[in-house]
């Protein structure tokens, strides 16, 4: 799908975003938002480069852009205090994960072959992709762990991370954030089916 100025509109405004959290953080004790900034300003921009090649359209590539915003809008001290009755890490998680989940059902659906589309094989392939890229992100957790410590940030551990009594609070939190990955994914798949299914019959 060819960007258009919806997909311009989105990329100013997630960028306006991203600057204005930049210019927050420094007078704040979340300065390493700023790094996950750069780097959510970096993803961004390379979806928008490559965006045919990536088989992004406005949902995904707005989706992408959001769950960026949410992850980095713990500068504001969301996953401490979050300003919602739930835990931030279960909003950034389950975002997180419903905007890979759609960007990987529009790009196996144009990928895969017609006989395809329709089987419960886009599903698995779907979930189990996006469930993959949650591992990984877990892996990325630990390892900012093992080299920054206690922190926030997309390398760290911190407040709004689970805390356990009766089992390891790292065993406990991975557990749930791979659940929260899940029902994101889920839900993701059903709204770009959806949306795929709107495309094609207004086509």
């Amino acid at each position: 799908m060819r960007r258009n100025n919806c997909t311009r509109y989105w990329l100013i405004t997630f960028l306006a975003i991203f600057a204005y959290i930049i210019i927050h953080s420094y007078g704040t004790d979340y300065k390493f938002y700023i790094a996950d900034s750069l780097v959510a300003i970096t993803v961004i921009i390379i979806c928008y480069l490559l965006y045919r090649k990536l088989h992004l359209d406005n949902l995904a590539f707005a989706c992408i852009g959001t769950a960026l915003v949410l992850h980095t809008s713990g500068a504001f001290g969301f996953y401490a205090n979050p300003p919602v009755p739930w835990e931030w890490d279960l909003t950034t998680h389950v975002f997180g994960f419903f905007a890979v989940a759609v960007w990987i059902h529009g790009l196996l659906n144009d990928l895969a072959k017609e006989e395809h589309r329709k089987t419960p094989w886009l599903f698995f392939g779907v979930i189990f992709i996006t469930m993959g890229a949650g591992v990984v992100v877990e892996f990325l957790e630990f390892g900012g762990f093992a080299m920054a410590g206690f922190e926030e940030g997309f390398l760290g551990r911190g407040p709004g991370d689970i805390q356990g009594d009766w089992i390891s609070g790292d065993y406990w939190d991975t557990i749930v954030d791979l659940w929260y990955n899940l029902i994101g994914a889920v839900a993701g798949f059903v709204a770009a089916h959806f949306y795929a299914v709107k495309k094609t019959r207004y086509k």
